[in-house]
């Protein structure tokens, strides 16, 4: 026995914990070659980092594998086989002992180098391999047993969010998403369920996908926001995110101690959303209108499950940011993770500073060449512009070596030519643009209207300093430029705190600077009767355009209690003037501000007013309109219903035939089912109980022509095939339909019956059963 534990321990546990352990070094490597990568060859295209970080987690993965197998083989060839004698048998082995003796006697440079060897060279000097490699492996096994056990429970939470409190969208938004499927080239199938489970649309399954629409969203975004969102979670289902998800978990579990590959993971995630997002702008058409989106459902936002793909994914900041032209993503929502990774792997592979410094040399001489000083001199990048009337249009983009939290950025701002200092359109051009952030120095090429080259930023430091006075510090060199960028003055914050904001933290002053929200802004809603406003309300409200004199004109038309929360959601809707002037006429002066928005969500107008009167529906209040609306009521389903029955049909019933799926195709089919004479009432309650065609000749099927009555008692009460074969394989064949519903209410099962005959009780009708139960026999 203990010859082949020895010997299963030498096949199985020892390689497994030289692939462990050697991964230390392996991944670290592979994290540092990503780095390499991203950092040197700089790929702008959210695509091409994703890529990258995949490859990687795929070498990650292999490399573990890989050095097991090869010490496996070594072990195989050295400690089983040995030196086979002439024509006879190997001599026995001692597998523990020759692994020790061989883990000391080997040199170091055979197994591993640098750092790593010494390491293990000093962990086998007191620890002999065998004693070892159980305690490793048992521990790894141990981790990744929790691990599995938790994203287990995530799966199952994640399936029963298709399953529960779900209800398919509406027929409109289903044919939107088939037509946005159908532009991205997708050919399988996509449902759309309204879930009152999530808080944030969601992506679920790779076989039979579905997106998850939160109930509140279907109602309460506009259109094109939805569909945007809708773009998004189809390009996941398009890219096959949901498998690769669940091959990336898989991946995390096994490698869960190597902080590189939780990393990668999340520079995975990170860029998947990037994917997405520009998938889903190249549908939409618009940046700003798809940014919209993602703040809109900021409100909405929640923890989405992690085997799931949704539109929540990272930092919302930083992917507002980076859609109107702010910083990508690829480095700097990892920023943290990244310093710790680089440190290790510094002392590791401490040879990669030499191409840093080269890199560094170079910066430097470019940022002498663009006028600025060396000390102050932060970021550094390139430029390109367009003359537009006295304007340029300006773009740039760089990569911050000197931010802490590394990143790349780009943003595009328009500037007057007379706020440059130098500005020459011709070669060799050398100019800058001082704001109170910092300096922007520029040097390069205009040729006609065009124009590109290098460019540096130096912050200022009185800015920096008179910013941390009021509250806000520790920003990166990015936020700094943002600042720069949008032009925020110290006065602007110094206003701000003076009207009872902040102090701010870096997220929220690049907001501010990026929203425009000013003191302005703030003492004009003031005057429209907005006070205390949150500065997070304030900053919806300048995303969703909400001005003063849109207010006032609310208030103008007799809306004079519409709160801040009113105004964000009609503006976000595209409610106007008009829009209640019409409701108001068509519905009357009581409309609240809720039902002006609810009307106008829905596209209850004065048209769809007409096309229920054109039906007959006459003098219909607003909100019997409005639940005709949200459920896909339209003139022509009341024309065809009423071809299908003789009586008049009344609003009500035309609305609880649409929830509970009647339409005329369903009334034909019980029709051709022999079922012809069923009114409104009768077909509504076969709906809601589901007997369909199919059940009627189901049926039929095992002998039974039953009428409505009868249909609607079964399928009430469960009796199906199964129930009826079970009693015919006991010797209740050919049971009257009376009898099966009266055994059926009663509790008659086969279960019961074989009870009673294990106990000497047989030959029983069914009528005898029935009294039996019914006087309470149960055994």
């Amino acid at each position: 026995m203990r010859e082949a534990f020895d010997l299963i321990l030498g096949a199985v546990a020892e390689p497994a914990m030289h692939g462990l352990l050697h991964f230390l070094w392996q991944g670290s490597a592979v994290a540092l070659l990503l780095v390499g990568v991203l950092v040197l060859a700089r790929p702008r295209r959210a695509e091409t980092r994703y890529r990258l970080a995949c490859g990687a987690l795929v070498l990650m993965v292999i490399l573990p594998v890989a050095t097991a197998l090869e010490h496996g083989l070594d072990n195989h060839a050295r400690l089983v086989l040995g030196d086979p004698t002439d024509g006879g048998e190997a001599p026995h082995l001692d597998t523990t002992a020759a692994v020790r003796e061989l883990a000391r006697a080997l040199p170091v440079e055979d197994t591993t180098s640098g750092l790593a060897g010494s390491l293990l060279q000093s962990v086998t000097a007191r620890v002999e391999p065998a004693d070892a490699a159980p305690w490793v492996l048992g521990t790894w096994l141990a981790g990744v047993g929790i691990l599995s056990v938790l994203h287990l429970g995530g799966w199952f939470r994640v399936r029963r969010l298709t399953r529960l409190d779900v209800t398919p969208a509406p027929s409109e938004w289903q044919d939107r998403a088939d037509h946005l499927r159908r532009t991205l080239g997708l050919d399988r199938a996509v449902r759309v369920l309204s879930s009152t489970a999530v808080q944030v649309p969601a992506a679920v399954g790779w076989l039979r996908p579905v997106i998850l629409i939160p109930a509140a969203a279907l109602s309460g975004m506009p259109v094109q926001q939805l569909e945007c969102i809708l773009a998004h979670e189809l390009a996941h289902i398009h890219r096959r995110d949901y498998l690769v998800n669940l091959l990336q978990t898989c991946a995390e579990t096994l490698l869960f101690y190597h902080p590189a590959v939780w990393w990668v993971s999340r520079l995975i995630r990170a860029e998947r959303e990037n994917c997405c997002d520009d998938t889903a702008v190249q549908l939409s058409g618009s940046r700003l209108l798809y940014a919209r989106a993602l703040v809109e459902f900021e409100e909405l936002r929640q923890v989405t499950p992690r085997l799931a793909v949704g539109a929540d994914g990272g930092s919302l900041l930083r992917r507002v940011e980076r859609l109107i032209g702010g910083p990508e993503m690829s480095l700097h929502t990892h920023r943290n993770h990244l310093a710790g990774i680089a440190a290790a792997l510094l002392v590791v592979l401490g040879g990669s500073m030499l191409a840093l410094a080269a890199q560094s040399q170079v910066d430097d001489v470019v940022a002498l060449a663009t006028g600025a000083t060396l000390a102050d001199v932060s970021v550094k990048g390139r430029w390109y512009a367009e003359r537009d009337g006295d304007e340029l249009r300006l773009e740039l983009s760089r990569r911050d070596r000197g931010d802490k939290r590394r990143g790349s950025w780009q943003n595009t701002i328009r500037v007057d030519e007379d706020d440059f200092d130098g500005l020459r359109f011709a070669e060799d051009a050398e100019f800058r643009l001082v704001r109170p952030a910092g300096t922007f120095a520029f040097a390069g090429d205009f040729e006609g209207d065009e124009g590109d080259g290098r460019f540096t930023f130096a912050a200022d430091t009185d800015y920096l300093a008179e910013l941390d006075e009021l509250g806000t510090d520790d920003l990166s060199d990015t936020e700094v430029m943002v600042l720069a960028s949008q032009n925020l003055e110290i006065a602007t914050v110094r206003e701000l705190r003076d009207l009872g904001y902040g102090p701010f933290d870096d997220d929220e002053i690049v907001t501010i600077a990026i929203f425009e929200v000013t003191p302005k802004y703030i003492r004009d809603m003031e005057k429209a009767g907005f006070e205390n406003i949150p500065l997070d309300k304030l900053v919806a409200m300048r995303v969703h355009d909400v001005s003063r004199d849109y207010v006032q004109d609310m208030h103008e038309i007799g809306f004079v209690a519409v709160d801040v929360d009113d105004a964000i959601s009609w503006s976000v809707h595209g409610v106007d003037v008009d829009d209640v002037r019409d409701l108001r006429e068509e519905f009357g002066e009581d409309l609240t501000a809720e039902d002006v928005l609810s009307l106008k969500i829905h596209g209850v107008d004065h048209h769809y007013a007409q096309e229920m009167q054109q039906a007959g529906f006459h003098d219909l209040h607003h909100e019997q309109l409005l639940s005709m609306k949200i459920h896909g009521v339209h003139g022509d389903d009341v024309a065809d219903l009423r071809e299908e029955f003789d009586e008049d049909l009344t609003a009500e019933d035309v609305l609880s035939m649409k929830i509970h799926g009647v339409d005329a195709d369903r009334v034909h089919a019980l029709h051709e089912a022999g079922h012809e004479n069923l009114d409104a009432d009768e077909v509504l309650a076969w709906s809601i109980h589901n007997v369909s065609p199919a059940f009627i000749e189901s049926t039929k099927d095992l002998g039974y022509d039953l009428d409505g009555e009868e249909l609607l008692a079964w399928k009430i009460h469960g009796i199906n095939r199964s129930y009826i074969e079970s009693l015919a394989e006991l010797g209740y064949a050919n049971i009257d339909s009376d009898d099966l519903l009266a055994m059926k209410i009663h509790g008659v099962t086969p279960k019961w019956i074989r009870h009673l005959r294990d106990r000497g009780i047989d030959d029983l009708t069914a009528e005898e059963l029935v009294r039996l139960k019914i006087s309470g026999v149960d055994l």
